[in-house]
């Protein structure tokens, strides 16, 4: 039997309507960045070829990428905040340095090409702390990827040493430290922590020639890669160089998601119309693939695209079923959803938090063993940012609920509520508690408002610190 292309087309599309599509959704963002053409240290082979290709990589996999090339220290703070403003929102933001990195006192700095560094106090005028790029990716993206290729030798050891005297063998470390990871986050260093990467011989170092060479392989996850990474490196470099990774990720994340396919668009004659029997085939087809699914929204896209479909009847029917399904589960005395509306409040911890809609907040993170690792709060640099946190749930009923927020601790820090868009409160969690202690930890009640059935969003806004939050719950008062 001959399946023409405009069949394929159709049945590909219709499938890959009703699966789920993490990736293909995903607004990703990435700023590469590679050093070579230094002014005052030693020059570089490599990085700019590692940040040319992997510029290329990512492109291809549909990131929108800031490119950076050989920056001076103006052009990296400036590309770093058009970064930042890009990540704003985005689920996916990742960071690619390759160049000279180092640490002193523990602290981590990237090298710009015009750096030159001989005084402690010139450290963070003259490079780029990691922490300030670490800020750019708490700015509201979902997942935070960082890698970095800057673990080589420090290019002004000889000078600080002179400078920092008898500290200079504890404050000078080799390669680079640990870096302290916020939630949703994924670190990648070149090689293990307060070791010395290699530059290698060819076109790419051996960390992002191996990281290149394995993150297209379709369903493999950052974690999984990073094995790959690991091994190949490893074996390159004879077991001097072992890359390293630390992560807080919630989920799992894949480069390329396994089965994903591109079909390309036709041209010239063939996109002539079809004969009827050839639309028939492509109804025929899209209908077996979506008639045992259980969302409405499908069939309202049937119609849609075949509102004169011999399948269209049958559409409508599957349409009204799964209507009075869920009109029954509402309304059927004793079922399920009806116990729900009576007895029980709707909890909305914090880890439900929609990342993609707040800003400037973490899970845990840095405060966890302070406060608990599932405790809502501001995240690094735990400044006086304006803060947001959002949730999206829904309400079995339409109703009036009591809005009852668990505290960790609390400071008299006055919050926005809205609710569905509306300014509902202005002053709520505006009480102290007296810092944290297992009896702060009780759900405090924040007035009472009306809620919709079905889709509702809850945002809480704060003009500088946010609250450290453990749930919210809706008790309905009907």
């Amino acid at each position: 039997m001959h399946f023409n292309s405009k069949f394929c087309t159709a049945i590909a599309f219709w499938i890959t309507l009703m699966l789920p599509h993490p990736a293909v959704a995903e607004r990703r963002v990435a700023l590469v960045v590679g050093n070579s053409g230094y002014m005052n240290v030693p020059r570089l082979p490599n990085p700019r070829n590692d940040a040319s290709d992997m510029i290329t990589r990512l492109k291809a996999m549909g990131f929108d990428v800031v490119p950076g090339l050989d920056l001076d220290r103006n052009q990296f703070l400036n590309t770093l905040a058009s970064f930042g403003r890009a990540a704003e929102g985005a689920d996916v933001a990742l960071f690619f340095y390759a160049g000279h990195g180092l640490q002193v006192n523990g602290q981590n700095y990237l090298v710009p090409t015009d750096a030159k560094v001989e005084y402690e106090a010139e450290l963070e005028i003259a490079l780029i702390p990691v922490p300030l790029v670490m800020q750019q990716l708490t700015r509201g993206s979902r997942v935070n990827i960082v890698l970095l290729d800057a673990c080589r030798d420090n290019p002004f050891a000889k000078d600080l040493s002179r400078t920092l005297g008898t500290r200079s063998s504890s404050a000078l470390g080799r390669g680079l430290n640990r870096i302290q990871t916020a939630s949703g986050t994924f670190i990648a260093f070149a090689t293990q922590p307060d070791n010395v990467a290699q530059d290698g011989a060819g076109r790419n170092s051996p960390f992002t020639g191996a990281f290149l060479a394995n993150m297209d392989k379709p369903g493999l996850s950052l974690s999984d890669l990073m094995i790959e990474v690991r091994n190949a490196v490893i074996q390159e470099t004879n077991g001097k160089q072992v890359p390293w990774d630390s992560s807080s990720l919630t989920g799992r994340f894949s480069f390329k998601i396994e089965g994903t396919v591109t079909v390309a668009p036709q041209t010239g004659p063939s996109q002539s119309s079809a004969p009827v029997s050839d639309t028939r085939t492509v109804e025929l087809g899209v209908w077996n693939a979506i008639r045992e699914s259980s969302d409405a929204a499908v069939f309202h896209r049937f119609l849609k695209e075949y509102p004169e479909s011999l399948f269209a009847p049958l559409a409508r029917e599957r349409i009204a079923g799964l209507a009075g399904e869920r009109k029954a589960a509402l309304t059927t005395p004793g079922s399920p959803a009806e116990r729900t509306t009576e007895t029980q409040p709707i909890l909305l911890s914090a880890s439900s938090v929609d990342l993609k809609r707040s800003r400037n907040i973490e899970i845990g993170g840095g405060l966890a063993s302070q406060y608990g690792a599932n405790v809502l709060h501001n995240a690094p640099p735990y400044g006086t940012r304006p803060n947001a946190a959002e949730w999206v749930f829904s309400a079995p009923a339409a109703g009036r609920y009591r809005l009852d927020i668990e505290f960790a601790a609390m400071e008299a820090r006055p919050v926005k509520i809205i609710i569905n868009g509306r300014i509902v409160r202005t002053d709520a969690l505006n009480e102290t508690t007296g810092g944290w202690s297992e009896a702060n930890q009780t759900f405090r009640a924040q007035g009472s408002y009306d809620l919709r059935g079905g889709d509702n969003r809850i945002r809480l806004e704060r003009a500088n610190v946010f609250p450290h939050i453990r749930a919210l719950r809706f008790v309905p008062e009907m």
